[in-house]
């Protein structure tokens, strides 16, 4: 997509990844989360690390047109298919469209994938 950067989690500088982790804990992003509950700084920055020894998980903070729009994740990458995930920063709005179609040209066209599933809470 035109005017988008995906900037893969394991290359964050320290501050993009205060900013994920501070999103993250946010009570509108929480609530829609596998793990509802705030995660320690640590404990983001050891999974972010632990990021580097996997190949069936990608994350990456979305920028769009200068501005710092969310997060997507694929997970669960096998074969032809994966798990999709996402969350938006908290302070934008109407955003979801934008981060939907960067996902499905990011797994169509890049990982050449045939299926992404998700859960939807």
């Amino acid at each position: 997509m035109k005017n988008t950067q995906l900037l893969n989690f394991t290359q964050l500088s320290k501050q993009e990844l205060e900013m994920t982790h501070n999103w993250r804990n946010t009570k509108s992003v929480q609530k829609f989360m596998l793990n509802p509950l705030d995660i320690s700084l640590k404990s983001h920055l050891d999974f972010v690390s632990s990021l580097n020894n996997r190949d069936d998980k990608l994350y990456f903070l979305v920028k769009y047109e200068n501005n710092y729009i969310g997060v997507i994740d694929f997970t669960q990458i096998k074969g032809k298919g994966c798990m999709l995930g996402l969350y938006k920063n908290p302070q934008t709005h109407n955003v979801g469209d934008i981060l939907l179609n960067i996902i499905s040209e990011y797994a169509f066209d890049t990982l050449k994938l045939a299926i992404i599933g998700a859960e939807v809470f």
